[in-house]
């Protein structure tokens, strides 16, 4: 074989194998596209655009201290559009401006980064979806999942939040409870507060002392009748009134 012959296989391979590794590096990069890297800097919850369509706000995590997972909920009635918190009985609630902020958090949430794809390293990053059935378990790992949902019962954004980012405490690692990727995002978790005082009234009169001039005290018993019924009796009425000039309180004659 000749020298010439030689040098053009070996040409010849050179150019097989640059076609080769450039349409494999060409398949790898169009198959990670079609997954989870196609997403990096993608809104998240990209059907959610209007904080002002949820209706209800639901927080699951596993309390530590009391070593259980506690659930809160707050929601709007939908005939009457009062925020009640259901977890509580649906004690009323003052929530339209922090629901306002809980909703604002997820609307235009972007997948900053990728952590993981993998199933078993969701305890390493605090993404472990919460499940009271496991609670014997502890809460290793464990996450705080957060749903919001419309009136009519749909969900709008369903996230489960980690663990803080060492490197940037304002990101924290995310994950979509149905899928296995693991997201890096930036989110305040300041107004997901499952504190109950935090979502009520405390001054339900919304009065100041100043407002106020007649105080009617009507006093009433449950007693017991001779036929064993149980009937209200009327203990005592009183009626006080605050005197501007004196100011001070005397009772009504």
């Amino acid at each position: 074989m000749s020298d010439n012959t030689k040098t053009g296989i070996v040409a010849a391979l050179a150019v097989v194998s640059f076609v080769l590794a450039l349409m494999t590096t060409t398949r790898n990069y169009s198959t990670n596209n079609t997954g989870a890297q196609s997403k990096i800097n993608q809104v998240i919850f990209d059907k959610f655009t209007d904080p002002l369509t949820a209706a209800s706000l639901k927080i699951v995590k596993y309390d530590s201290d009391a070593e259980k997972y506690s659930e809160f909920e707050v929601s709007k009635d939908r005939k009457t559009g009062v925020w009640t918190i259901p977890s509580n009985e649906n004690y009323p609630a003052d929530a339209n401006r922090q629901m306002s902020e809980a909703a604002n958090l997820f609307v235009g949430l972007k997948a900053l980064n990728i952590a993981s794809e993998k199933r078993d390293e969701q305890s390493l990053y605090g993404v472990v979806e919460p499940d009271k059935k496991k609670e014997e378990t502890g809460g290793e790992g464990v996450g705080t999942l957060v749903q919001l949902r419309d009136e009519k019962g749909d969900i709008l954004a369903d996230l489960i939040i980690g663990k803080p980012d060492s490197q940037d405490a304002k990101k924290r690692f995310v994950r979509i409870p149905s899928e296995d990727v693991i997201y890096v995002a930036e989110i305040d978790t300041t107004s997901l507060s499952t504190d109950f005082k935090q979502w009520i009234e405390s001054d339900l009169l919304k009065l100041s002392g100043a407002d106020i001039e007649v105080i009617g005290i009507r006093n009433y018993s449950l007693v017991e009748s001779s036929r064993g019924a149980l009937e209200v009796s009327q203990v005592y009425d009183a009626d006080l009134a605050f005197n501007v000039r004196d100011g001070k309180w005397s009772a009504n004659n």
